[in-house]
């Protein structure tokens, strides 16, 4: 009975100090050990005295840090050493397989700026952009409405910091609520929250959010905007990180990058449990610890890259991810893995031959973008023009439309989509 009562209260605080800083978590483990104390569960129906129950105690919380720590040197990657690194060179249309090029329908009211988030949901395309309303395209580029409007009255809103779009609807945060619509566009309630969320993905019966200025980065809530959980303490890495979304990883859990480095949150929405994981198993890779200090000494604006190797860009749907890990132009990565298969393959970006859409290949991937089974890459018009003049034509099956689209499009033009798939 005392193993197993030890057994139990190390896992309940190896738990606790996952989920709590460690300045609480000594203050909580002796909450819990007079909780426990005071119940019939730690009677071992031993006469002992308080001395030697304030030892047995002690040895616990010692027990169980210790514990931890070692667990979390056992953190899963997504991708480990032994996948080999193409070093020859590769076209961009032997890694990805195009659906289809859209250039969006340029009307005065759908004319998109400095584009923020794309994501695709059934058959429509939404994009947030600039502090206009969020627009929706179909698949040949057609401009179908504006979901709300900019303004301060019901259903109405200043900026978007994120929105997501399910079955029941399209979810638009902005400060501290989140606005409801239908997929025609009529707006349907605001959902108030008591957290300033600055990312959200609406899963299921669930809202996962991201938050910075709060104890913990990610929220779990419930569609009344109630707070379920939270998780993971906030610093200035995840502050200011790479990204405050989520990804899918598979088809139950979603991620998101804990700063510019190399540590991942992830949520298994099926458990309804956390756990952390890691992109790449490399030994020059930025930790979460080591972003912090550095931009404790040097400021927010420090470049991460001169001392340690950073993750971007990311992206995922329900079958493959990819990201990249970069510190010097000539050996940055491309790393992608099959979320179904486990197969993981990586390329040099440098030796990555562009010819699909002719411009850079990392901003082709850098695109935010979300889509349930495919990936989408954005381009503007005046980036094409000069990618096509800069580029001798080639055999490639794109050159011929692309030089066509360059040629017929001005700079005043909407951006033109790409939608693809890994191969």
């Amino acid at each position: 009975m005392a193993v197993a009562a030890l057994v139990v209260l190390q896992h309940d605080l190896a738990n606790l100090i996952r989920t709590d800083t460690l300045n609480s978590y000594f203050d909580k483990s002796l909450r819990l050990y007079f909780s426990i104390y005071q119940s019939s569960f730690f009677v071992f129906k031993f006469n002992i005295n308080m001395k030697r129950q304030y030892y047995l105690c002690l040895f616990v919380i010692v027990l169980s840090f210790f514990g931890c720590r070692t667990n979390n040197k056992n953190i899963e990657t997504f991708i480990g050493t032994s996948t080999d690194i193409c070093k020859e060179d590769v076209y961009l249309s032997d890694i990805i397989n195009v659906k289809s090029i859209i250039p969006l329908e340029t009307k005065t009211e759908s004319l998109i700026g400095d584009c923020k988030k794309i994501l695709k949901f059934a058959d429509k395309y939404y994009i947030s952009f600039n502090r206009n309303a969020l627009v929706v395209f179909n698949e040949q580029g057609e401009f179908i409405r504006a979901i709300g409007k900019i303004g301060n009255g019901p259903g109405e809103y200043t900026s978007i910091s994120d929105f997501s779009v399910t079955k029941d609807g399209i979810f638009i945060n902005v400060n501290r609520q989140i606005l409801q619509y239908t997929h025609d566009g009529e707006f349907l309630r605001s959902i108030p929250l008591d957290i300033n969320l600055i990312g959200l993905d609406v899963v299921e019966d669930r809202i996962l959010g991201y938050v910075t200025l709060d104890e913990h980065v990610s929220h779990i809530l419930d569609m009344k905007g109630e707070s379920l959980n939270s998780h993971h303490p906030s610093s200035k890495a995840v502050w200011i990180g790479t990204s405050s979304y989520y990804w899918p990883y598979g088809t139950d859990k979603y991620f998101t990058p804990l700063g510019s480095g190399n540590d991942v949150l992830v949520y298994d929405i099926k458990k309804d449990e956390y756990s952390y994981s890691k992109f790449v198993d490399l030994p020059d890779m930025l930790t979460l610890d080591e972003e912090n200090k550095l931009i404790e000494k040097y400021g927010n604006s420090v470049m991460l890259k001169q001392y340690a190797r950073i993750v971007w860009p990311v992206n995922a749907n329900s079958t493959h991810m990819f990201f990249g890990t970069q510190r010097n132009d000539n050996d940055d990565v491309l790393w992608i893995k099959d979320v179904k298969s486990n197969a993981d393959r990586a390329f040099l970006f440098e030796h990555i031959i562009n010819d699909v859409s002719f411009t850079s290949v990392k901003s082709f991937f850098s695109a935010f973008t979300k889509s349930q089974n495919s990936f989408i890459a954005y381009i503007y018009p005046e980036d094409l023009k000069q990618a096509v003049s800069e580029t001798i034509k080639t055999d490639s099956p794109f050159y011929e439309q692309m030089k066509t689209l360059a040629d017929n499009l001005t700079t005043e033009d909407n951006i033109i989509l790409i939608e693809y798939e890994i191969n």
